[in-house]
């Protein structure tokens, strides 16, 4: 798109030579253009919160206001970070508001609403854009699926002037591509985010402040106004009374400025007067008042079901809901956009019509089923922990900082964070960080491949390690790239340098090698909660994850997937005895401390490790985490569906082997069985006969197909090699070896577009659609194709099962026991 101030722009971007500081290491200081306190907005609770947490980060190194004022709104704002105002309807305050932030800030964020800005359509943004001389990211809160002519006129002009846009759902981008508002290379997924605050908050505590002890709470909360659907949840109340004498709907929040200017408190009225009609005084309680976010974060602890019954079907963020499904509630809703995205993939209900009676039933499913609405919940905080705003403030700090080092001559990869990591989040790719995608244009040529039969094989070469080493430097791996050219500013996490573990540890025999492995060991183990008491007593439950480029840690300690990734690469070198006085402390401690509301992912990540190690735990822990696994089969089961939850998510093979590892080890065949069960079943649903199909990163909810489930992704195809390796050492089925084989060949060729994702240099594309694969090579993609190569090679030279647990293909070596 000609215009376009991306990196190759020299008019909107500082020259290095002349900047006061040198961006390459130096810090940025950022502008946000928003509405901003003491307007009751929820662009000015977004602004406040993301001014607050860039000041964390060590990118930033300060923050600025740029305030719009309305007639209602006062002006001559005493907040010291604001250092220019725009009046809506004046022309020239939107230019001098742009001066001010071009002398005072490096890069503008400016948080786009079509009706705070003045002139038609909010068109007046404009102005200030064009008079801007530094970079801005411009921020869509609404995407409509079709915009009208004066609207669309307008973002495509907002585009061309602005560096990057960001949206927050996938639905949101693929909107603004369809009708042609800027193409996908100028485009980031960013998640909405939630504060800290939301995260930590005792359940019981929060109901004694709020009087709720012993309710079954249904809340919602946020500016009320008829857009908000309130009615259709009071109404379903009755129902659910009925079913639920104990249950309470709490609606939090004053009513919208605007509605108040033009209605008064009329919609507020007819709320109760409706609750007063239906008898419901004592199941419906008004917060009526704009909540701090500590309140909110009692309302939500409290919260058994949380309720967005909108009415607008193209909302397309929500604040309320973001928050909700941070502080892990489980959630009915009505279908607007961003509900269907956020809560796609488990964490929620969505009622396509608006009947009460299918929204009360759509909650009692919840208020009757405990160990529904406690998989909703998980999957809620699995959500969340991308949407923390620490990791969506590094998002958006390492992209200004991007901007001024301008290390990407062309195009800005586009990230999806936390809908997904993930990868995006934080960018954890799937849980919180986010994954690079970023889509080249070219034709390309289908190879279909035939289906190979039992007994036939693939030649298997060995991975090149040229990209690895690029990536690898003397800290950990660094997680993203740009083509094949590290990308410094997103620094390292867990996840990668626990992946690089046993991979190094192949190749421990090169003493350049060998270094890494005991760097990227004691980078593990530095991750680890400093409270505990290291190395005697560590505390294995809360790790760092994310890692700037500067060693200095970017997030709290919490409990995540990572740290089951971490236990699981650790175990991979624990059998050393050079290793063993760090990893097995460690070990133990993830062991002991793993939290009694586990999610999936992390018990399946830990049972891998402990059957890797052994003399390290005992069966019964073993037996304990095999239930967890089992019992979500038996739940969520049925004739046509066997897995583990209702949508088939990341690293999604890697479940069937834990239990396949897990039962070797605690000599439980019903877990192996089901091991065996449920990788037949998934291996079924992904194999197309002539090529491989796994599930994208959007994942693939129940009674759907591997079509249409979002860019595939290389960790994908290794978790089924290893599961496929796994099985055949456990049962010397033939099968399963040749699935080793053909499952790696989706990284040469083997896949829905017929092109190797893989090159000589042994760097692998991070992910595939069907308009071709992102040619960024970052740390996880490349892990996962060099790790399936070993795999792969190791099996093809094999001529028989090895008949013991699978560390000699995936990892560690073995002690021979196994405690009581």
């Amino acid at each position: 798109m000609t215009g376009r101030r991306a990196f190759a722009a020299t008019d909107n971007v500082r020259n290095p030579t002349t900047h006061k500081d040198s961006p390459m290491s130096q810090t940025v200081r950022i502008g946000i253009c928003s509405t901003y306190a003491p307007r009751a907005c929820g662009l000015a609770t977004f602004a406040a919160d993301l001014e607050s947490a860039l000041h964390a980060t060590e990118v930033v190194s300060d923050v600025s206001i740029i305030t719009m004022v309305d007639s209602e709104s006062a002006k001559g704002s005493p907040l010291p970070s604001v250092i220019a105002e725009i009046a809506e309807g004046d022309r020239s305050s939107y230019v001098s508001a742009a001066r001010r932030a071009s002398a005072l800030c490096d890069v503008v964020f400016v948080q786009h609403e079509f009706g705070i800005f003045g002139g038609e359509d909010g068109e007046l943004v404009l102005d200030f854009l064009r008079a801007l001389t530094i970079p801005s990211i411009l921020t869509l809160h609404t995407v409509l699926p079709t915009f009208s002519p004066k609207q669309a006129s307008i973002l495509r002009s907002a585009s061309e002037l602005s560096s990057v846009i960001t949206v927050f759902t996938p639905t949101a981008r693929d909107l603004l591509i369809e009708q042609g508002i800027a193409e996908s290379a100028g485009i980031r997924v960013v998640p909405h985010g939630a504060p800290a605050a939301l995260f930590d908050v005792d359940a019981n505590d929060a109901r004694q402040r709020l009087d709720l002890e012993d309710k079954f709470v249904i809340s919602t909360f946020g500016l009320v106004s008829p857009g908000k659907g309130l009615e259709l949840a009071i109404e379903a109340m009755s129902r659910i009374v009925a079913s639920v004498p104990s249950s309470v709907l709490v609606i939090a929040g004053r009513t919208h400025p605007g509605e108040s200017r033009r209605s008064g408190e009329n919609y507020r009225s007819s709320l109760v007067a409706q609750v007063q009609r239906l008898g419901l005084e004592e199941h419906v309680r008004f917060i009526d008042s704009f909540l701090p976010v500590a309140t909110i974060a009692d309302v939500l602890a409290a919260t058994d079901v949380f309720v967005t019954p909108y009415v607008n079907p193209e909302q397309i963020v929500s604040g309320a809901l973001t928050f909700a499904v941070a502080s892990g509630c489980p959630v009915v809703s009505t279908g607007y956009l961003y509900a269907r995205d956020l809560l796609a993939s488990g964490a929620g209900t969505i009622v396509e019509s608006r009947s009460s009676e299918n929204f009360g039933d759509a909650i009692l499913e919840y208020a009757n089923n405990d160990e529904l609405r406690g998989a909703a919940r998980l999957e809620a905080s699995r959500i969340g922990e991308g949407m923390r705003w620490t990791s969506v403030a590094c998002e958006f700090a390492d992209m200004a900082r991007e901007l001024l080092d301008r290390r990407v001559p062309n195009e800005l990869p586009l990230r999806i964070v936390g809908v997904d990591r993930a990868r995006f989040a934080s960018s954890n790719r799937r849980t919180g960080r986010g994954s690079s995608v970023s889509y080249s244009g070219g034709a390309t040529t289908r190879i279909r491949h035939r289906r190979l039969s039992t007994g036939q094989s693939l030649s298997v070469s060995t991975p090149g390690l040229i990209h690895l080493q690029r990536l690898v430097d003397t800290t950990g791996i660094v997680q993203h790239a740009t083509g094949v050219v590290p990308l410094l500013s997103s620094g390292y996490c867990v996840d990668d340098v626990a992946r690089l573990i046993p991979v190094a540890y192949r190749f421990e025999n090169d003493v350049a090698w060998d270094r890494v492995t005991a760097r990227s060991v004691a980078f593990v183990a530095n991750a680890f909660d400093p409270r505990g008491d290291f190395p005697a007593n560590p505390r294995g439950d809360r790790m760092h994850n994310f890692m700037g480029f500067d060693r200095s840690w970017l997030d709290e300690p919490y409990f995540g997937d990572h740290v089951g990734r971490a236990a699981l690469g650790l175990a991979s070198v624990a059998g050393d005895e050079r290793y063993a006085p760090v990893c097995e402390p460690l070990l133990r401690a993830v062991f002991r401390d793993l939290p009694e509301q586990r999610a999936i992912h992390p018990v399946g990540y830990t049972l891998l490790a402990q059957s890797a190690v052994p003399w390290l735990t005992t069966r019964a822990r073993m037996a304990t985490l095999i239930s967890v696994l089992t019992g979500r089969l038996d739940a969520s089961s049925d004739p046509s569906w066997f897995w583990f939850e209702d949508s088939v998510r990341y690293d999604a093979a890697m479940l069937a082997e834990a239990l396949l590892a897990g039962g070797v080890a605690a000599e439980d065949d019903r877990a192996i069985e089901y091991g065996l069960r449920a990788l037949r079943w998934f291996d079924g649903m992904c194999e197309k006969g002539d090529y491989l199909r796994v599930p994208g990163h959007l994942g693939m909810p129940r009674g759907t197909t591997t079509e249409g489930t979002g860019d595939e992704q290389p960790l994908e195809a290794l978790a089924l090699v290893r599961a496929h390796a796994r099985a055949w050492e456990v049962t010397g089925d033939a099968w399963h070896r040749n699935r080793v084989l053909q499952t790696h060949a989706w990284f040469t060729g083997r896949n829905q577009l017929g092109i190797a994702l893989a090159d000589d240099d042994g760097g692998c594309f991070d992910g595939l659609n069907a308009e071709g694969p992102n040619r960024n090579q970052g740390a996880e993609s490349t892990l996962a194709f060099v790790a399936s190569a070993l795999i792969a090679q190791k099996v093809q030279g094999s001529a028989i099962p090895l008949g013991v647990p699978s560390q000699n293909l995936n990892g560690a070596s073995a002690r021979p026991s196994v405690g009581q």
